[in-house]
C-alpha cells in the first residue's frame, strides 16, 4: 500500500511516470505481458474469483484478467507431479495464496520459483481460478511469469 497526503500526489505521479517510462524504454523489443491489476495475496479471495468467473467466457478478443503480485515472498515451493511447481505466496500483511505453475519444472520460470525459496521478494503474474479439493473451494493463482524486483 501507499499513503500520500493531498499535496504529495502530483510529485508521486511524476516520479512514477518517469520510472515507468524508463522501464518501458528498457523493455522495448522484449516480449510483454499485459497486466490488468495489482493484487496482494490477501486480496485474492473467493469472492474475487467468483466475480471473475461471472465475466467469462474468455477468448482471443476477451482474455482472462492477469494479476501481478508484487514483491511477494515464496513461503513454499515444491515439485508436484512430474512437471508442475506448487507455490505458496505470502504478502507483507500475513496474506497467503496458493499458486501453481503448470509444466514449469525445467523452465526458467520453474527454476526461478524454486530459487525464490531463499526468501527474496518476487513479482509473480498469473490468472486467478477456483481450486476445488476435498470439498472445499479456494482461490488459486495459475502462474504465468515471475521476476525478481
Amino acid at each position: 500500500g501507499l499513503t500520500l497526503r493531498d499535496d504529495q500526489w502530483q510529485g508521486a505521479l511524476e516520479a512514477l511516470t518517469i520510472s515507468l517510462a524508463r522501464a518501458v524504454e528498457d523493455g522495448a523489443g522484449r516480449r510483454c505481458l499485459t497486466i490488468d491489476a495489482l493484487l496482494t495475496a490477501g486480496g485474492a479471495t473467493m469472492e474475487l474469483v467468483e466475480a471473475i468467473e461471472g465475466l467469462d467466457p474468455y477468448g482471443t478478443d476477451f482474455p482472462e484478467p492477469v494479476f501481478v503480485f508484487a514483491s511477494h515472498r515464496v513461503a513454499h515451493a515444491a515439485q508436484v507431479g512430474t512437471t508442475h511447481i506448487k507455490v505458496t505466496l505470502a504478502d507483507g500483511d500475513g496474506g497467503r495464496l496458493a499458486a501453481i505453475a503448470f509444466r514449469a519444472l525445467e523452465t526458467p520460470l520453474g527454476k526461478a520459483l524454486l530459487a525464490a525459496r531463499d526468501g527474496a521478494p518476487l513479482h509473480v503474474a498469473g490468472t486467478l481460478s477456483r481450486n476445488s479439493w476435498q470439498g472445499r473451494d479456494s482461490a488459486q493463482l495459475r502462474i504465468i511469469d515471475a521476476a525478481r524486483p
